[in-house]
């Protein structure tokens, strides 16, 4: 096993964007993997106040390890028109 093949908690930040730029709101979430070679996939989902966005930032803001040298992989966005 090498040292990238290890699963560690981290905790995301989710920033929401409207039309104008203007940020909608934010959201924490927290990954807790169960063991370091098998971590479920957890489902985050937005804050009700996150409707109208145009954009979305989505990052890792504090871990175990440095951010920069972590991956944060996303698998199943769903993304809704209400246009």
């Amino acid at each position: 096993m090498n040292a990238g093949d290890v699963a560690v908690g981290c905790d995301i930040a989710v920033t929401g964007y409207d039309y104008n730029g203007k940020m909608v709101g934010t959201a924490a979430y927290n990954f807790a993997p169960t063991s370091l070679t098998n971590a479920p996939l957890v489902k985050a989902v937005l804050p009700p106040q996150f409707v109208g966005l145009v954009n979305f930032t989505m990052g890792i803001s504090s871990g175990s390890v440095t951010p920069a040298l972590t991956v944060l992989a996303v698998d199943n966005v769903t993304h809704i028109n209400y246009w």
